[in-house]
């Protein structure tokens, strides 16, 4: 997956992205899920998932993982998403 590259998924937008980890020499994934909403507000809905508990050997894997995760969240596969 390419860097910096949302993802529409349902009715979400998924912000996948990777911080890498120097003391581990690894890649942190990190997801930001966000929502519109139809209650009048101008901003849509955002959270995020700042410290996924996996670390990757490289940028492209955490990435994926992200986006991964996001749609399991989104398909309540996982708990969490609360927006």
């Amino acid at each position: 997956m390419p860097k910096n590259v949302d993802v529409a998924y349902k009715d979400y937008v998924i912000y996948p992205m990777a911080l890498f980890v120097d003391t581990e020499k690894k890649w942190q994934p990190l997801a930001i899920i966000t929502r519109e909403t139809d209650e009048g507000l101008t901003l849509p809905r955002s959270q995020s998932f700042p410290q996924l508990p996996i670390r990757f050997d490289s940028e492209e894997s955490a990435l994926d993982y992200a986006l991964q995760f996001g749609r399991s969240l989104i398909d309540g596969k996982h708990q969490g998403l609360t927006i």
